[in-house]
């Protein structure tokens, strides 16, 4: 990234397993722990502002809070359409 000049101004950062939604009672892909991802972020990207969250639904990040307290900002996406979308006429 120094190298080509690009600057960016934060970064966000999930498991691969965290980029869908994992119902309850069920397993989760395998990851690493949170705080090795972000460590290693900080350690790559010094001075950039650190994100975590969910990439997929808000459910998500309810059921599996991320360690807040080691990031800059919490993300999550939001989904305007959760249930049956008919077209009524």
């Amino acid at each position: 990234m120094k190298q080509s000049g690009f600057v960016l101004a934060a970064i966000e950062v999930v498991p691969v397993g965290d980029l869908k939604s994992v119902l309850p009672r069920r397993s989760a892909p395998p990851a690493p722990p949170l705080e090795d991802l972000y460590s290693a972020a900080r350690a790559a990207f010094p001075g950039v502002r650190l994100g975590g969250g969910m990439f997929s639904f808000f459910t998500e990040l309810n059921r599996k809070r991320v360690p807040a307290q080691r990031l800059d900002f919490v993300h999550n996406t939001t989904c305007p359409i959760v249930h049956a979308a008919t077209t009524a006429r």
